[in-house]
């Protein structure tokens, strides 16, 4: 699905393409074609970043 990424650190995620510090979070991919073409078409894609958007913004 994706074709390539740029490491982060995985002490709280454990994956190496979203790492996540208090309320930040770092996607280490794109979508473009050469690394993430397949992502975007992924059956959760959508859902994946309104969930992820939610959840930083929600309050503490």
């Amino acid at each position: 699905m994706i074709g390539g990424y740029k490491g982060t650190p995985v002490e709280e995620t454990g994956n190496p393409f979203i790492t996540v510090w208090g309320r930040a979070m770092a996607f280490a991919s794109d979508i473009a074609p050469h690394w993430g073409a397949g992502f975007y078409k992924w059956e959760h894609y959508g859902r994946f970043w309104v969930q992820a958007v939610r959840w930083l913004v929600r309050k503490l």
